[in-house]
């Protein structure tokens, strides 16, 4: 399988996934996170892990100029990490025509339920875990 990871911060989540995937694709819009997490993959040996500094409206662009295609061989898993707003509306919709096999969405305040009426034209929500980070 196959991991795009949205919002992906400091790499955190990838560092613990990465194992697990083929390949793994990173996009976050804030260069200072981006910067740490690559010293978060380097110093974890990570290989398989590409990381993407731009703004998630042009996912699209930034997915195909960093050379990233869907596998039609492996399935495909979307992690998303957004702030407390959630994702634009551009990027939901996006997420539903990537028609990834897998949706996690981590959400820290109201966002998810902003964003439920574009990602359901595509995914079914099947498990709600509550979990306190803090």
């Amino acid at each position: 399988a196959d991991l795009v990871e949205l919002c992906s911060g400091a790499g955190n989540h990838t560092v613990g996934l990465s194992s697990h995937f083929a390949r793994v694709v990173c996009v976050e819009i804030d260069r200072h996170l981006v910067s740490r997490a690559r010293q978060n993959v380097d110093a974890n040996r990570l290989e398989n892990v590409t990381l993407i500094c731009g703004n998630m409206k042009r996912l699209a662009q930034l997915l195909r100029k960093a050379g990233w295609a869907r596998d039609p061989q492996r399935s495909l898993v979307a992690l998303v990490d957004p702030p407390r707003c959630g994702l634009d509306s551009v990027t939901t919709k996006f997420l539903v025509k990537m028609d990834c096999d897998y949706l996690v969405y981590i959400a820290c305040g109201d966002g998810l339920s902003r964003n439920m009426r574009d990602l359901e034209a595509g995914y079914d929500l099947v498990r709600l875990c509550f979990a306190d980070h803090f």
